[in-house]
């Protein structure tokens, strides 16, 4: 037996949650990221700066989620130059990433 999903719900619900963020410098989009808040918690995740450096946009982005959702906590999953800057701006590792998927 297959469950009916009203999927027009479940995009409403999830997009209540979620925020695109966007840093424009002069008329242009210079970096952004996706907010998702789950209870005390905001995941960063899609964070992209084609026009400034990793650091700044690190510094940024989370300076921008403290200001809006205060008090919450800030999780992401980085590498390269973004887990550098990231840490560098007081993030700390906490473990590896478990990926998983499900087939239908």
């Amino acid at each position: 037996m297959t469950a009916q999903i009203d999927s027009t719900k479940w995009v409403h619900v999830a997009a209540l949650a979620v925020t695109v963020l966007g840093r424009w410098d002069g008329g242009r989009l210079t970096a952004g990221a996706v907010a998702h808040r789950s209870g005390n918690v905001v995941g960063i995740s899609n964070l992209f700066h084609p026009a400034i450096e990793a650091a700044e946009a690190w510094a940024d982005c989370s300076s921008t989620i403290y200001q809006m959702w205060p008090g919450r906590s800030i999780v992401g999953y980085e590498h390269d130059e973004d887990l550098i800057a990231a840490i560098h701006h007081g993030f700390t590792p906490v473990g590896p990433l478990r990926v998983w998927g499900a087939s239908s």
